[in-house]
């Protein structure tokens, strides 16, 4: 803030003492507020608890009413957010590109203005639905500080909302800049944390299923707890896997609820064709084909879910497929360490079946060699 000079005048002096304590008031404040963002970062490694508590600290720091921090959500072109609305916690998305958060993380511009209703970016929907009337807001990209030099990636946006006494200042957006930072670290910090324990689950997880495929030998109750297992791990409302066998199609599900299901679907020639596995669209048009067909209610009645598919390839060079339904509610993710370990888990049920093949094939081996003794003691 730039100061006048006072020279002998009793007043300008005064003024001047008030202007100088008011602002060493305010730096105080700013730093006690970053003082308790860093003591957060290094308190817990829970994205939700933390970022939770870091957006407290930015709202009060900013002398804004409110703040939120949109996570992008690559794999849907979205911005994802928990807000709290009275007693409940809500979801709120918004497509890249609309509105002014979404214009952020499409540009990677921070916008600042005064007066949200007067700019033609701004999606006045949010506030519909919440009953929030914004006013002045400042909105800022956070970076990914693991990106790769000239491949700068957002990973989030901060939106802050009505400044308290006025309009946000440069020097706030200044201040935001610096605090995104410290937002991206601790994002990739915690999101590093969790991928590691995801990775220790996984390996457990494929070690049971190597142990289950050992020593069971039902190979319906082995497609029952693998898929059982699998909504546990991916957090999923169903799994399902569609595995072609002698002309039709066994479908095993398993539910969130901890049911599992296993029915046949006969005249596969009737059913549309499995099509190409890197088609996501086409794949959501089999899967909805072929769901019709299925008497489980909850997964026929289940259009427009999310899903997740994976071809299990069969020995005999048929193809099956694996459908993850609605993978992570209430979170968002890009999907690539869930589409891995489907990979891996469809592996798995094309085993069993191989295995189940063997062991049948070596059980009539040993029958017609049996009876080719019997007859032949018999004949002599």
């Amino acid at each position: 803030m730039k100061m006048g000079n006072p020279g002998t005048d009793p007043k300008l002096l005064q003024d001047e003492i008030r202007q100088l304590k008011w602002l060493l008031k305010k730096r105080e404040k700013e730093l006690f507020s970053i003082q308790r963002i860093g003591k957060a970062l290094s308190s817990t490694l829970n994205i939700d608890k933390l970022l939770r508590l870091i957006m407290q600290e930015i709202t009060v720091l900013m002398g804004a009413d409110r703040s939120t921090l949109y996570i992008v959500d690559s794999e849907k072109q979205e911005l994802w957010a928990k807000v709290a609305l009275k007693a409940e916690i809500k979801e709120i998305r918004q497509q890249i590109g609309r509105g002014i958060s979404g214009t952020v993380a499409k540009t990677g511009q921070a916008i600042n203005i005064s007066d949200a209703y007067n700019d033609p970016r701004f999606d006045p929907i949010t506030d519909k639905r919440t009953g929030y009337r914004t006013r002045s807001m400042l909105c800022m990209p956070v970076w990914d500080p693991n990106a790769q030099e000239g491949e700068r990636k957002i990973i989030a946006v901060i939106q802050v909302l009505n400044k308290i006494d006025g309009v946000f200042t440069d020097e706030d957006e200044d201040l935001l800049e610096a605090l995104a930072s410290q937002v991206a670290i601790s994002i990739s910090n915690a999101r590093l944390y969790q991928r590691v324990e995801k990775k220790l689950r996984e390996i457990d997880l494929l070690h049971e299923f190597e142990q289950l495929l050992n020593v069971e030998h039902d190979l319906p109750l082995v497609y029952r707890k693998v898929l059982q297992r699998t909504v546990e791990h991916l957090n999923a409302e169903w799994v399902v896997a569609i595995v072609p066998d002698n002309g039709q199609l066994i479908v095993c599900s398993a539910n969130q609820s901890g049911k599992s299901y296993q029915e046949t679907l006969p005249q596969v020639d009737k059913l549309p064709a499995l099509p190409d596995i890197s088609d996501y669209h086409a794949l959501s048009a089999f899967w909805d084909e072929i769901r019709q067909h299925l008497s489980i209610a909850e997964i026929a009645q289940n259009a427009g879910d999310e899903y997740l598919f994976k071809n299990i390839q069969l020995t005999d060079a048929s193809t099956g497929l694996l459908v993850a339904i609605a993978v992570g509610v209430g979170q968002a993710q890009d999907y690539q360490d869930e589409r891995k370990i489907m990979e891996l888990i469809a592996q798995k049920i094309s085993r069993a079946r191989e295995l189940h093949d063997l062991r049948d094939g070596i059980i009539k081996r040993e029958r017609l060699s049996a009876i080719g003794r019997v007859i032949s003691t018999v004949v002599h």
